[in-house]
């Protein structure tokens, strides 16, 4: 069997306590020793690399937050440039990160794609690293901003 610090325990407590008085429950995908992070990470890139592929403009809109950085409007159209430019074929990738805190998820991920120039019909094989960070915002994870080799440029 296990030893708790008291230190520990009390932390624990006192965390529990606090959502408890504040009426608010800690959220499920807090939960957890891991606090199922991997899992919402992966989940989350899978469903942004998805709307992508078919990109309809509004639908992927609707996943990025309007207090996207630095500017929403700006990113939508590079996306749109994009997917226009290329048919995605084939994308991987493997979560390296994911890092939470309030409601923020940072993951970093490498990735692999393989698109279509819609122009010549040429393969396009890109590869990079990059992270996303998301926003929740009433129970929707929304892409808040997204550092280094974006998944959705060609």
């Amino acid at each position: 069997m296990k030893k708790i610090s008291w230190p520990g325990c009390l932390v624990l407590c006192s965390v529990l306590l606090a959502s408890c008085a504040s009426g608010r429950s800690v959220p499920a995908a807090q939960q957890g020793p891991s606090l199922n992070k991997r899992a919402l990470a992966q989940q989350l890139v899978q469903r942004d690399w998805d709307l992508f592929a078919g990109f309809q403009r509004q639908d992927f809109s609707d996943r990025v937050s309007d207090e996207f950085m630095p500017d929403k409007y700006a990113f939508l159209n590079e996306t749109e440039a994009s997917f226009h430019s290329a048919t995605p074929l084939n994308f991987s990738f493997t979560i390296d990160k994911a890092l939470m805190q309030g409601q923020k998820l940072a993951v970093t991920f490498s990735w692999q794609k393989k698109a279509a120039s819609r122009s010549t019909g040429s393969l396009i094989l890109k590869e990079g690293r990059c992270t996303t960070v998301y926003q929740n915002q009433n129970g929707q994870w929304l892409i808040y901003k997204i550092q280094g080799n974006s998944i959705f440029t060609f």
